[in-house]
């Protein structure tokens, strides 16, 4: 609480400042006439309330009128949510932020709660897109009111997924198990990746496969496509011949994969 001395003519009396902290602030008169002259050096910003104390001296007769009031309450009256539109490559971050306008005009940073209908969200509102194409909206609610208030306000934004351009091919399962003429016990699979070498889930990618180091002749199918999880499943691969092989994968536009080394044994 705050004291200050008013004067007007013919009388004085003491006003009293409530609901504020120091500094500069806005008064509420509640006489219905009269001059005040506040002071209010060193006073802070917020809702100030003056009340009348008694009337003083030889002009204050008549009692002192005007009855005290509340202050006035600061709410917040909206949330704004950014970025409001953006699209993403699958697996993608953003990181969303919310600012809050309060009742008196100023500004704030809210308690809130993230809802998304897709991939996932953190607490403090870090956008994790999920691994397929998808349209997906995220809502910010305000956690709690101001000033015992209740929750007033909310507002959304739209995260639009793509594919990533696929870039590169990467090994799942390496070539193993190999006898001459005989198939791999082990078959090769082989993924799409983008260029942060992120899997894609994207079908219908034509990988090939050949011999890439030793001596010999590859059969069995050795083009196939990805299926709805990126990945080129190859079957039936064996080679003719013995020693230490290599294979290259390779699909037009990306950048190809080398298996390791592996034993074909007589």
């Amino acid at each position: 609480m705050n004291a200050i001395r008013s004067s007007r003519a013919g009388g004085s009396f003491l006003g009293r400042i409530l609901g504020g902290s120091a500094g500069s602030g806005r008064l509420r008169r509640l006489a219905a006439a009269g001059s005040l002259l506040p002071l209010l050096a060193g006073c802070g910003s917020g809702f100030f309330t003056e009340v009348r104390g008694a009337g003083g001296g030889g002009g204050g007769g008549g009692g002192g009128g005007g009855g005290g009031g509340g202050g006035g309450s600061t709410t917040l009256i909206q949330l704004v949510l950014s970025p409001k539109t953006i699209v993403v490559g699958y697996r993608a971050t953003v990181q969303f932020g919310v600012s809050g306008t309060l009742s008196d005009g100023s500004s704030t940073v809210p308690s809130v709660t993230y809802r998304v209908t897709g991939g996932l969200m953190s607490p403090s509102g870090l956008f994790t897109a999920g691994a397929v194409a998808a349209v997906d909206t995220v809502t910010v609610t305000q956690l709690g009111g101001l000033s015992g208030t209740p929750a007033c306000c909310a507002d959304t934004a739209v995260v639009t997924v793509t594919a990533n351009p696929p870039a590169l091919l990467a090994m799942v399962s390496q070539p193993s198990g190999a006898a001459d003429a005989k198939t791999f016990t082990q078959q090769p699979v082989v993924m799409v990746e983008d260029a942060l070498q992120r899997q894609l889930l994207q079908s219908g990618v034509a990988v090939s496969v050949a011999i890439a180091s030793g001596t010999g002749t590859l059969t069995g199918t050795t083009t196939v496509s990805t299926d709805g999880n990126g990945r080129a499943v190859f079957t039936g691969l064996a080679i003719t011949g013995t020693g230490t092989f290599t294979l290259t994968f390779t699909s037009p536009g990306l950048t190809p994969v080398t298996s390791a080394s592996f034993d074909v044994t007589p």
